[in-house]
């Protein structure tokens, strides 16, 4: 943002030196980047005709300043003039406004139809007839050399000399041009095009606002006009245009099209919705009178919900105790005063204990009594804060559950070899459809940001394996075509109007031979039983039951090796192999294998009490089953039958052998088990353990159909 010394002294006095005025500036957050002359301004070439033509000196100073995105404000002279004030306890003088309208109502020479509200929460159209368009005025023409500007015609100067003062952009059309002289703001239609006023075709979107007549688009909201209405030497009928667009959907459109504007940096941060009758005015006064026009009685004029602003509670006594100052209430209610707050009263509180306030409309930043704090913090002065060591108790602490959890989760994954990796929680549609995630998949389903930096990360993620993909195929890109990361993080599940919910999750991806290359062992490659055990291992790291591993269809999974996990009766995640066409997607050409589970689940369940069973002294028996099943039957489900009836005598369960062949028939499988029992409390013997062995082998036959192999 540039502007001149000369030009912020019109609206408050003050006799500062540049340099001090740098400083304070820069001490109020609105960081001066440089300072130059007239002399060494964009358009100094053309500065210095200008001067030579016209007799005048070049003496004035440009100060550009960094503005951050949460002061649009400050996109403005007036903006800036305002800390100006602050800074030297100076008033503030606005401009005066005096229009004079034609008797001739507006509506008789144009028409307004705001069909997207939203997208437009305000809309106002004046009409000034009657104007010749010539050169600006030299001081108009010097004040936006100075700051980079081009003049062009009076009535684009003007525009831009009002955006440039005021902070909000306005757009004149040629109201002769104007099909209809209908003015229609909606979005653009699939194919509709537009040659904007840099004379580039632009091809638009059905997501981009834009400003039509009764039949084309004449510009692109927020962004730029078209040169089918532009302004020329021939215009005699100007239809200026000051309204407010959605931010988000101004930068949406403005980064799609590769095309940013003074306008639409300015749109995009956020408009003064509650100024746009006075600048209206003021934009219309100036046009008529330096090109001779006539305006119109009235606007049109669209405004469904009018804004309202919202009071912020603020306690003079927290400020002080936040600060570490002893700040006079009366004195923080005259800075809020000069920024253009509004003070209310709480008729049942005293006013130095609190107050409610009114935060103005170009402020949208301010929101609550935090954002207050920092604006008494900040116009006090930084450097008048006293700086102490705080104040606090010391407690002895523990780490809480969740940092536990996650801790205990790192050291068994890394103890098995595996890499850590970070990535980002956003995501996009892009990401999702590399995965394969149906349009419908409650997966798509996620918070989606506002105003996002790009189309790809537009979406807070709701599971991690698309990010930890996305690494292994950053590492396969770069030759490492053996690794077996993990990655922990937080998962959002949207809740509506409520806050988003977080979940933390862990995501394990495997691709290539999970050990080390040894000599004597050769080059090795993962499997799904990697995977499976590397699960089956950090749950048990975790002092958690046995997982039961149950097929479950997944988007994303090659066909029947797709699970879900479950520990007890509670679903805590999935796993599987990646499938073919998504492998394929990430560049990994290696078969890659994959889990994510949920650690909110997992945490729940650790907190579980535990139950100490003693080490049994006495010897075991070791009994081996042999039977046939029917193929589909997984290995879990006989062994959660060979446990459950086998009861506190059976140890372990152990499968060694599974086979299909000539010896059986084609539709079942061979399940060959070592069961190990053993009693606890005395020595067991054959006989007792043959009868449970018997009662397995009964209940295998009535639930599964098992028959006992010869």
């Amino acid at each position: 943002m540039k502007v001149t010394v000369s030009w912020l002294r019109e609206f408050v006095d003050f006799d500062l030196d540049v340099e001090s005025l740098c400083r304070g500036l820069t001490f109020l957050g609105q960081e001066v980047e440089s300072v130059h002359s007239e002399r060494d301004s964009a358009e100094a070439e053309s500065l210095l005709k200008l001067s030579a033509d016209e007799g005048f000196e070049l003496d004035d100073t440009v100060l550009d300043l960094e503005i951050t995105p949460n002061r649009p404000d400050c996109l403005s002279v007036v903006g800036i003039a305002r800390e100006v004030s602050l800074l030297v306890d100076k008033p503030l003088r606005l401009r005066k406004v005096k229009l004079a309208e034609a008797g001739r109502p507006v509506e008789d020479a144009a028409t307004l139809e705001v069909r997207e509200t939203e997208a437009c929460p305000r809309y106002i159209g004046r009409v000034i007839t009657g104007l010749t368009v010539g050169e600006s005025p030299v001081w108009l023409k010097r004040r936006l050399l100075a700051v980079g500007l081009r003049p062009l015609n009076a009535v684009v100067d003007l525009s831009n000399y009002i955006m440039l003062e005021t902070g909000q952009p306005t757009h004149c059309f040629d109201l002769d041009k104007l099909l209809n002289k209908a003015v229609v703001v909606r979005f653009a239609r699939r194919g509709e095009r537009i040659v904007t006023l840099d004379e580039v075709e632009r091809e638009l979107n059905p997501d981009m606002l834009v400003i039509a007549d009764s039949e084309r688009p004449v510009a692109i909201a927020g962004v730029m006009g078209g040169v089918n209405t532009a302004i020329s030497s021939s215009t005699t009928s100007v239809f200026l245009e000051c309204a407010y667009f959605d931010p988000p959907l101004i930068r949406r459109a403005s980064r799609r099209l590769g095309l940013s504007t003074e306008a639409s940096y300015r749109f995009e941060r956020g408009a003064d919705i509650g100024a746009l009758e006075k600048v209206s005015r003021f934009a219309a006064s100036q046009i008529a009178e330096l090109c001779g026009g006539s305006i119109l009685a009235g606007s049109v004029e669209s405004y469904p919900v009018p804004y309202r602003p919202q009071s912020v509670r603020f306690r003079p006594e927290r400020v002080n105790r936040v600060l570490g100052t002893k700040i006079e209430p009366h004195a923080m209610e005259k800075i809020l005063l000069t920024l253009g707050f509004g003070i209310g009263k709480d008729a049942d509180v005293k006013r130095s204990e609190q107050m409610w306030v009114e935060p103005p409309s170009f402020r949208p930043d301010v929101s609550r009594e935090e954002d207050l704090i920092e604006e008494v913090a900040r116009a006090y002065g930084y450097d008048r804060i006293p700086a102490e060591l705080p104040k606090v108790r010391l407690f002895t602490g523990r780490l809480n559950p969740d940092v536990q959890l996650m801790r205990r989760i790192k050291q068994s994954l890394k103890s098995l070899g595996l890499c850590e990796v970070w990535m980002l929680s956003l995501v996009g549609d892009g990401l999702l459809d590399r995965c394969h995630i149906p349009q419908d998949d409650p997966l798509r389903a996620g918070v989606r940001l506002m105003n996002p930096l790009s189309s790809d990360q537009d979406m807070l993620r709701t599971f991690m394996l698309p990010g930890v993909l996305t690494c292994a195929s950053h590492n396969a890109r770069h030759k490492e075509l053996d690794h077996w990361l993990f990655g922990l993080g937080n998962v959002f599940i949207d809740r509506g109007e409520m806050t988003p919910e977080e979940r933390m999750h862990v995501c394990i991806v495997g691709c290539g031979d999970p050990l080390p290359f040894n000599w004597a062992r050769g080059k090795g490659n993962g499997s799904f039983y990697h995977m499976k055990g590397i699960v089956e291992r950090m749950l048990e790291d975790l002092h958690l039951p046995s997982a039961k591993i149950e097929p479950h269809e997944l988007p994303f999974a090659e066909r029947d090796v797709g699970f879900s996990v479950r520990v007890g009766s509670e679903p805590v995640g999935f796993l599987g192999q990646l499938g073919a066409d998504v492998a394929e997607s990430f560049d990994l050409s290696r078969d890659c294998y994959f889990a994510e589970l949920d650690l909110h689940v997992l945490k729940d369940l650790t907190a579980l009490p535990r139950k100490y069973r003693r080490y049994s002294v006495f010897p075991a028996v070791v009994l081996d089953l042999a039977v046939t099943l029917p193929r589909e039957t997984q290995s879990g489900e006989a062994e959660a039958i060979i446990r459950e009836v086998g009861g506190e005598l059976v140890e372990s369960v152990t499968l060694f052998d599974r086979y299909q062949g000539k010896q059986i028939p084609s539709d079942r499988v061979s399940l060959a088990y070592s069961i190990k029992y053993r009693s606890s409390d005395r020595t067991l013997t054959v006989e007792e353990a043959f009868q449970r062995h018997q009662k397995i082998i009964e209940e295998l036959s009535r639930r599964l159909g098992g028959k006992l192999r010869e």
